[in-house]
């Protein structure tokens, strides 16, 4: 159980951390193809709102209004609807199925242990309640494993 609760863990943050960093990939284009100056300081931005699941729109959404100031609406639109739907979609999908592969555990159930994680526990609670939930579910699937009923 000891070896399983280490894989589970690694695999977790792993998960977490690799679906942060593409959904930054996944914004960052966006602030490139926009030619939005700082584009590698809102990619920072991001990447640290995306891991701590506060959600990269409060960079994308200002800086589709920036570019709507400066009359560039066609970008602004792009930038917009390109986080909207995009990197949300990243975020929904990408996270909870990296974190489900790696923790063998189901990815709705991964993606609710990061939520209650994050509720209960802040920032911490985004990785240590998907650990927490997989190492439950594992010893349960043990647990109840036909091998090891007594006869």
């Amino acid at each position: 159980m000891a070896v399983l609760s280490v894989q589970t863990t690694r695999q977790t943050v792993i998960g977490v951390l690799g679906a942060a960093l593409a959904q930054t990939l996944f914004a960052t284009f966006s602030y490139v193809v926009a030619d939005v100056p700082g584009w590698l300081i809102l990619a920072g931005i991001t990447f640290v709102l995306s891991l701590i699941q506060i959600g990269p729109a409060l960079v994308f959404i200002p800086t589709s209004i920036w570019l709507w100031g400066q009359d560039q609406l066609g970008m602004a639109i792009f930038v917009f609807l390109w986080g909207v739907i995009g990197v949300a979609l990243v975020d929904y999908v990408v996270r909870p199925l990296l974190v489900s592969k790696g923790a063998h555990i189901p990815a709705v159930l991964a993606f609710l242990a990061a939520m209650g994680g994050l509720i209960e526990w802040g920032l911490v609670g985004v990785f240590l309640g998907p650990v927490v939930v997989a190492v439950c579910y594992e010893m349960i699937l043990k647990w109840i494993e036909p091998d090891t009923l007594p006869h």
